[in-house]
């Protein structure tokens, strides 16, 4: 089997800091790879990788989705890609323009948002249970497939330092930065945001308590992660999964959450962290941090979202599409 993965033309893989799609798209790269399937991974110029089977397009990183870029990205990508998919395995807005340059091939779609339009072409891939019910889509032909974690990139730290980490964008509100400050200043419990957007605003809401540590990637990430007491994610939004709290897990965190969306489908309560209903409940699960075992969070995210699971778990269903 040969297997195309498309990635959104934004950011360059692999991501070295924010840019949870293009971190999902590369894992299931390896996963495929370590199960011996061919398959190559398609993103905007600047994408490489010494060991993996990467298409770098000449289209420099853009957030733009209007036709006429979409367009010139899924041209250059299906005129470098080395051999002709047996099935295309599409994250980005651009399943009009594949289906064009790639007639009568099988495509899939991983939706990854939760306000989008779906594509009207295709099968479509929810990455949990909560997204495929807040879509409540009509197409008979969708699947759902968690997203996958590579532990090998997560340290596991069983020893905690006594700081609570925050990681996600700091301007986007829904987020629920604001409300992982406030807990941290009523709990007196230092806090570390990590991520792009700080501003002037943010700023002003800092005390001592909290420090503001920026984007953050590869080794110093995984440091700030396992060394954390735990990672809160009071996210206000239909979270359609969620990879902060699955990655906090990996290194051996607790995650404290918000029950939005997803996330008690990404932790698993009273086990892996703590899902919670109001701002009060967060204070308290700092307390009851110390009653969870490190090694039942990475437990946790290697029976549920292993990128070798996860890779496993895209085979069988594109074995299903092609035949």
């Amino acid at each position: 089997m040969k297997v195309l993965i498309i990635a959104p033309p934004s950011i360059p893989l692999p991501t070295k800091g924010y840019g949870g799609t293009q971190r999902v798209c590369f894992n299931l790269l390896k996963g495929l790879d370590a199960l011996h399937i061919q398959a190559a991974l398609a993103g905007p110029k600047g994408s490489q990788s010494d060991k993996l089977n990467i298409i770098e397009s000449p289209i420099l990183p853009t957030r733009k989705s209007d036709n006429a870029t979409l367009d010139a990205y899924i041209q250059s990508i299906k005129n470098r890609c080395p051999f002709e998919p047996d099935i295309i395995h599409n994250h980005s807005d651009a399943a009009v323009q594949i289906s064009h340059y790639f007639p009568g091939i099988p495509l899939v779609t991983t939706i990854h948002g939760y306000n989008e339009d779906l594509p009207q072409i295709g099968h479509l891939i929810f990455i949990s249970q909560s997204q495929q019910h807040d879509y409540a889509p009509t197409s008979p032909s969708i699947s759902q497939i968690y997203n996958p974690i590579d532990l090998s990139e997560f340290t596991f730290q069983e020893s905690k330092s006594d700081y609570l980490i925050f990681m996600a964008k700091l301007n986007w509100s829904v987020k629920g930065v604001d409300i992982a400050m406030r807990v941290a200043k009523k709990s007196k419990t230092p806090l570390y945001l990590c991520g792009p957007g700080m501003n002037w605003k943010l700023r002003l809401k800092m005390n001592r308590f909290i420090s503001h540590k920026g984007e953050v990637g590869g080794s110093t990430k995984t440091a700030l992660l396992g060394n954390a007491k735990a990672l809160i994610y009071p996210t206000m939004c239909p979270e359609s999964f969620g990879l902060a709290p699955a990655e906090a897990n990996a290194c051996g965190t607790p995650a404290i959450v918000l029950d939005n969306g997803a996330m008690n489908e990404v932790v698993k309560d009273q086990v892996s962290g703590f899902v919670c209903k109001t701002e009060e409940d967060l204070i308290s699960a700092i307390s009851k941090i110390d009653q969870l075992s490190p090694k039942n969070c990475r437990d946790w995210v290697q029976s549920q979202f292993d990128h070798l699971k996860i890779a496993e778990d895209h085979l069988t269903l594109f074995r299903q599409l092609i035949l």
